[in-house]
């Protein structure tokens, strides 16, 4: 399963239960169709540093990086790989 697919599933798992006429696209406005809200967001940060084993900083605390999967997944892409070009560095 990659991130984006990992996502989603969660977003329908905590966010979306029962509500089977609830399409959730890669690009739909999360917190702007109110599809997660202020406390979801700290749900998914938690989820999120959880799975990936990365840290979200409070610059990264932005709606723009939570409006959507492809932005979840953008910004879980770009912390794992700067982890990785950290460890390659020692």
């Amino acid at each position: 399963m990659n991130i984006r697919e990992e996502i989603k599933e969660f977003i329908r798992e905590k966010f979306l239960a029962g509500s089977v006429s609830e399409v959730l696209e890669n690009d739909s406005k999360l917190l702007d169709e109110q599809i997660i809200d202020s406390s979801g967001v700290l749900v998914m940060i938690m989820h999120i540093e959880k799975t990936y084993n990365i840290r979200i900083d409070d610059s990264e605390l932005i709606p723009d990086n939570f409006n959507s999967i492809n932005f979840l997944a953008e910004l879980i892409e770009s912390k794992i790989g700067a982890q990785k070009m950290l460890a390659k560095d020692y």
